[in-house]
């Protein structure tokens, strides 16, 4: 899940990635790989979501869907390196290479001023884990991501997470006021070191004596629903169906 700075990016921000794909192969998924994430995020101390998402781990693919009327599906496929960003309002959809997003993160430090190299692409960042509290951080002079752990139920879970939280990172940073991914990698690398997937996820941003807070909570269950497979089967016609276009046709108004 990554942070934004208003209600619509947030929105965008904490759901989800992922790729081409052929349903038929989620169907084969074997059983006791699939699991599902409900994450909810709150502004500062909101006792309302501003936003949830749902995201489905299968093998080789990872589906993210925005909970709201028309909401965004993402899906990422591991394999194939690519992210599918879907639509069903406008009913269009992109595709973004990884290597693609590479490229725009690069660029976005290429074309950064100093200051905000000092401050975001370039900090100095700590790292502190407290392993019998689970609890995890990273921080610099300007943010800090805080992290509660849990223990997932299979080791393929611990990577298959840290590599949807890491693409979903570099896939906000396209969108408009989002931040620079650099903090939120190293501290998913931080828990998957210690075999765990984030139970709550804290980001406090500062900017002079302002400070941003946004909060995310995720509830994992190691099962799928009957609900949750004929979400993929819809995806699976929305991939066939929908019309292709740019990346800037997509995000356009």
């Amino acid at each position: 899940m990554m942070f934004v700075k208003n209600n619509q990016q947030i929105k965008g921000a904490f759901l989800v990635v992922l790729c081409m794909i052929s349903v038929s192969a989620t169907a084969s998924t074997a059983i006791g790989q699939e699991f599902r994430i409900t994450t909810n995020v709150y502004l500062a101390q909101d006792e309302k979501p501003s936003s949830t998402n749902l995201t489905l781990f299968s093998d080789s693919v990872i589906y993210d869907f925005v909970e709201a009327s028309g909401g965004e599906v993402t899906v990422f496929d591991l394999n194939r390196g690519r992210i599918v960003l879907l639509n069903p309002v406008r009913q269009i959809k992109t595709t973004l290479t990884t290597e693609f997003l590479l490229m725009y993160v690069k660029q976005l430090r290429q074309n950064a001023s100093a200051e905000t190299n000092n401050k975001l692409f370039n900090a100095n960042l700590t790292e502190e884990a407290e392993v019998g509290t689970k609890r995890f951080s990273v921080s610099s002079d300007n943010l800090t991501y805080t992290v509660e752990g849990a223990a997932a139920k299979f080791p393929s879970a611990v990577k298959r997470f840290q590599y949807f939280a890491d693409w979903f990172a570099r896939l906000n940073a396209t969108r408009v006021g989002n931040l620079p991914p650099q903090a939120r990698i190293r501290i998913n690398q931080v828990v998957a070191d210690h075999k765990m997937i984030p139970e709550s996820v804290t980001r406090v941003l500062k900017a002079g004596i302002r400070r941003q807070v946004v909060r995310a909570t995720h509830n994992t269950n190691w099962l799928w629903t009957n609900t949750d497979r004929k979400r993929i089967a819809d995806v699976s016609n929305q991939l066939a169906e929908y019309k292709e276009v740019a990346h800037d046709a997509y995000f356009s108004r």
